[in-house]
């Protein structure tokens, strides 16, 4: 599958089952990646030592499963199968593949 004119916003499944951060890609202004950039962010913001960062849930895959969750307003726990999601905080869509 590959990223198709239409699609609002294109994500892998990455192996535990939740979007990947390492192939990505979006319209502009979509609240998917605004919501990832914002957790990552913050999270760093509320490490105490950043050289005690723990990366894969601060600004990586846990930012983005945390982003796809604010998207669907807490109605998934961040772990999907392929398909095409609606969101509800926003009426933008989400593809993923794999």
């Amino acid at each position: 599958d590959s990223i198709k004119p239409d699609d609002d916003s294109f994500f892998v499944i990455e192996s535990l089952g939740i979007v990947s951060q390492f192939f990505l890609a979006s319209s502009p202004g979509h609240p998917m990646v605004a919501f990832a950039i914002n957790n990552g962010v913050g999270n760093i913001r509320n490490t105490v030592n950043v050289m005690r960062n723990n990366p894969a849930r601060n600004t990586g895959p846990g930012a983005l499963k945390n982003a796809f969750i604010q998207l669907m307003n807490g109605t998934s726990d961040g772990y999907i199968d392929a398909g095409l999601y609606r969101g509800l905080s926003s009426p933008r869509n989400v593809t993923v593949v794999g």
